[in-house]
């Protein structure tokens, strides 16, 4: 049996289903992936955000610092000039 790595939540539940025998089992199989992937997505994020809480200066400015980082990483694509590759055929 292979791993199967990626970033995707959804790709480890593709050689689940092609393994299910029936109907009801591959129900079963993709109810409880949902859900364990959406309980892990929530426990994650609660995770986070109690984790990080930005100092109490930045509060009710997070608009600014987040305009300010997408002026920065802009400023910084202009200065090294990153160009997209094109694909020719």
């Amino acid at each position: 049996m292979s791993v199967v790595i990626s970033l995707s939540p959804g790709i480890p539940l593709i050689p689940l289903m092609l393994a299910a025998n029936s109907s009801i089992e591959l129900m079963s199989i993709t109810i409880s992936f949902a859900s364990a992937t959406i309980v892990t997505v929530v426990i994650l994020t609660y995770i986070s955000y109690k984790a990080f809480r930005p100092p109490e200066i930045f509060h009710g400015r997070e608009d600014v610092i987040a305009g300010l980082i997408i002026a920065a990483v802009g400023a910084i694509t202009h200065i090294i000039e990153i160009k997209p590759k094109r694909v020719t055929q």
